[in-house]
This record gives C-alpha cells, structure tokens and sequence, in this order.
C-alpha cells in the first residue's frame, strides 16, 4: 500500500542524498505510531495535530508546518485524506508538489483530477494509470510519469522446490489493473 511505496522510495531516494520523511495528522494516526511494532518508523516522521481531528485546524497546521520546515517537494498521496490531500492547492510556490495515483477508482481519479493543475508532476504507479490520466483526464503527458509500485523481492525467502503430487495451486493477492 501507500506505506510500502514511502518506505521504498525513501530507501530509493537516500542513495541520491534525498531524505525523505513522512507526515501524518490526527489521534488516529498518533494511536498508530505509538504501536512498539513502529518504533523503528518514529525517527522518521511526525504526526501533526495529534489531538485534534478538526479538519481546519489539522489543514492549518499542516500547512504551517510545511511552510516554516524547509520542505523542497512534497508528495501528494490522492485520497490520503481531504487535508492532505487537498494541501497541495495552497503551499508557496518555493515547495514542488508531486502526486502519486496509486489505483483506478473513479473516486481516485476525481481527487487526481481535483488538484491537477495545483502539482508540478505527477506519478502513476502502472501504464494503465499514466494512460487514463493522460487520455481522458487530460493530464499532461510530459509530467504525468510511470513508476512501478515499489516491491523489495530480495527480501523474500525462496523456499525449496518439491515435486508436486498433482497439479500446482497459486494464490495472488492484490489487484489486477
């Protein structure tokens, strides 16, 4: 999910000298972090308006803090939330603003839609999204780029083959776009 690309590319972007930090608002997200299983991802980010989930004062301060922390890029994660994503619409010009479209909803592309014209580029994470943005959300082409969902294979435990005793079961998990 949205969390496994951030992780990814934070990864990614540090062997280029970029650090990357994530951002969250609200009690909910505060809970989250609390939980010892994300004590390692606490160095990494900040939850904003920890006590409040007042959509105007959670926007203000967001957008405060965005403002005042010497951010260069944000990236916009469509249908993070109405404030998060919406804060691209009213960051200073010295902040780029990169949206990242991670599936096909109809939902998902009226927000992408919604705030188009208020990024300096944009992110599909399959062909399938970069095209539909293209040609019929009328994106333009020369921001709107391909980038795979981020995917760590190495991490995985290949397990010994076995000579099957009949045929081969497979179960995918995830979408099909």
């Amino acid at each position: 999910g949205t969390y496994s690309v951030y992780r990814e590319l934070r990864r990614g972007l540090i062997r280029h000298g970029i650090v990357l930090h994530w951002l969250s608002l609200g009690p909910d997200s505060q809970a989250v972090i609390e939980n010892p299983k994300w004590l390692e991802e606490r160095e990494f980010g900040t939850v904003l308006a920890p006590h409040t989930n007042d959509e105007r004062l959670q926007a203000r301060i967001l957008h405060d803090y965005l403002e005042d922390a010497g951010y260069e890029a944000v990236f916009v994660n469509v249908l993070a939330d109405r404030v998060q994503t919406n804060i691209a619409r009213y960051l200073g010009a010295q902040i780029r603003r990169i949206m990242i479209v991670h599936n096909i909803t109809p939902g998902t592309y009226a927000a992408a839609r919604a705030i188009r014209d208020y990024v300096h580029a944009t992110v599909a994470v399959s062909p399938r999204i970069r095209n539909d943005l293209v040609n019929r959300l009328h994106f333009p082409g020369q921001t709107t780029y391909v980038i795979a969902n981020a995917f760590d294979g190495t991490r995985l435990e290949r397990p010994a083959r076995q000579p099957g005793d009949g045929a081969l079961r497979l179960l995918s998990l995830g979408r099909i776009e």
